[in-house]
């Protein structure tokens, strides 16, 4: 694929395009579960630990998603 970083990208994802054309919602391309927030890499470029920004104030950093929920948004995810 020697496209993967084109500007045209979107072209690829007809049925969002047809969906935003109607006024309708479509399901997203890409979903990210971040299933618990503790991490203890403390990379430089990491912006929760950044102290020139509030993300990583506003973070509580041993919330974890509970298991039953993340299936729920998986199985959510399927349909």
């Amino acid at each position: 694929m020697k496209d993967v970083y084109t500007k045209l990208k979107f072209l690829r994802f007809r049925e969002q395009l047809d969906a935003l054309e109607n006024g309708k919602i479509a399901p997203p391309v890409h979903v990210r579960i971040k299933p618990m927030n503790p991490c203890d890499h403390d990379c430089w470029y990491c912006a929760y630990h950044d102290d020139n920004l509030q993300l990583g104030n506003l973070m509580e950093y041993k919330d974890r998603l509970p298991r039953e929920k993340m299936l729920e948004i998986i199985e959510d995810l399927g349909e």
